[in-house]
């Protein structure tokens, strides 16, 4: 055994100098065994997470007016030319009209099932999908974006329809000059 401080052989809690031949009378009281590191186990801490307000029918309904236009276009266009697609304009936009408030129905039943208090009324509906898009909006606090882009696309489309307009009433009131 070395030269040293070591537990005393004869009294628990104390430490006697061993001088590397024999134990000598000098005693001291032991140090308190080291205590354990304790190591802090990282927690993950639960972090409040809103449910996401952003539904497929949502989305289906902010893209409505293109997704009706595109559908609608041809039928016109054909109705230009014959009278038969004219009857299938008013039965399309039904269909239209029947597919938004069924989305409005989905979309209003997700947010329940994602846990939203307030939801808005698949009624609202019944003002268009820019009506419906803004009482979600005012009723969630939240979703901007279906709004904006619903509104993005009416812009573009009137614009198209009043070009439209524009370039066939031109040449209306120049087919009598050209022919």
């Amino acid at each position: 055994m070395d030269e040293g401080w070591h537990p005393d052989p004869e009294r628990a809690g104390v430490e006697r100098w061993w001088d590397g031949l024999a134990w000598t009378d000098f005693t001291r009281d032991a140090a308190p065994p080291p205590r354990p590191v304790s190591r802090r186990i990282p927690v993950r801490e639960q972090v409040y997470r809103p449910p996401d307000a952003d539904t497929r029918a949502v989305a289906w309904i902010a893209w409505s007016p293109g997704w009706v236009t595109f559908a609608l276009l041809p039928l016109m266009l054909v109705g230009l030319v014959g009278g038969a697609a004219v009857m299938l304009v008013p039965a399309a936009v039904c269909v239209s009209f029947i597919a938004l408030v069924l989305l409005a129905m989905r979309d209003a039943r997700e947010l329940f099932h994602r846990g939203f208090p307030r939801r808005p009324s698949p009624v609202w509906i019944l003002l268009g999908p820019l009506g419906y898009l803004v009482a979600r909006w005012r009723a969630l606090g939240e979703g901007r974006t279906p709004l904006v882009l619903c509104i993005v696309q009416l812009v573009i489309i009137g614009g198209g329809v009043f070009l439209f307009q524009g370039i066939t009433l031109g040449l209306q009131a120049l087919s009598p000059r050209l022919g």
